[in-house]
């Protein structure tokens, strides 16, 4: 059975009575280290969004959102691109929602998504807020199609990529 802490004081105490020195204590460190694997991740809330059956001039939008995890030292940038639509190009706009909370948006308005280049979104600078919380930033916002020109009927489709990069 292994002495309590109280038995052991209580013996060092009577060996002191006794005029008997303590048994000397000796010590060791040990350095512990470990490195953290970066992340840098994105995931978007839904794989596609249909604006459904549509008139020239309609102006229908959706909502929809990114997620962004990063613990990249220097923080990150979101940004946006598209292909043109199918069966005759459809303009598509990105309309920010909140910003999350220690990011910074870099779109502040209703804004075009291009067919070539992208359109910054936001990001995280780096300092005291580059990192994300463990849940990651999530970017809410609304796609917005149109207004519809005249185009050829039947199905028009196009594919928006949302792209991070560490700073």
């Amino acid at each position: 059975m292994k002495p309590s802490r109280r038995t052991l004081a209580a013996g060092a105490a009577a060996l002191a009575a006794a005029g008997l020195a303590a048994a000397p204590a000796f010590a060791a460190d040990t350095n512990v280290s470990v490195t953290v694997n970066e992340t840098l991740a994105i995931t978007a809330s839904t794989a596609s969004v249909d604006f459904g059956a549509v008139a020239e001039g309609a102006n229908p939008s959706s909502p929809a959102s990114v997620t962004v995890k990063s613990n990249h030292v220097g923080g990150y940038q979101l940004a946006v691109s598209r292909t043109a639509f199918t069966n005759g190009d459809i303009p598509l706009t990105f309309a920010p929602g909140a910003t999350p909370s220690g990011a910074v948006a870099d779109a502040a308005a209703d804004t075009a998504i291009p067919t070539a280049g992208s359109l910054n979104i936001g990001h995280r600078a780096a300092g005291a807020n580059e990192i994300t919380p463990s849940l990651g930033d999530a970017w809410s916002f609304n796609l917005k199609l149109g207004p519809v020109p005249f185009v050829r009927a039947g199905a028009h489709s196009s594919t928006v990529t949302f792209t991070v990069v560490g700073l």
